[in-house]
């Protein structure tokens, strides 16, 4: 796949709802990403039209939101993550 630079493309069932995915080789293994089906992706016009139109931030908003994201910003730290759900089935 590296060499010929393609990508698989993949249908599989999980937990009773169809997926679509790429498979295409990452370094030394072969990895899986989900992806929408074509009436899953929402047009970026129906976005906007849902969307207000007459907004307008001040210079003060916008460093207040930026000050704010800078504040969350921290390493990922995958260990802090569990899932959740898998738990859950195993009790």
């Amino acid at each position: 796949m590296a060499e010929s630079n393609v990508v698989g493309i993949a249908k599989f069932v999980l937990r009773n709802k169809e997926y679509l995915a790429a498979i295409r080789p990452t370094d030394n293994v072969i990895t899986l990403s989900t992806m929408l089906f074509a009436d899953e992706i929402v047009p970026v016009k129906e976005l906007e039209n849902d969307l207000p139109t007459n907004v307008e931030l001040s210079d003060k908003e916008l460093g207040m939101a930026k000050t704010l994201i800078d504040t969350l910003i921290t390493k990922f730290e995958p260990e802090k993550y569990e899932n959740e759900y898998h738990k859950q089935v195993l009790v």
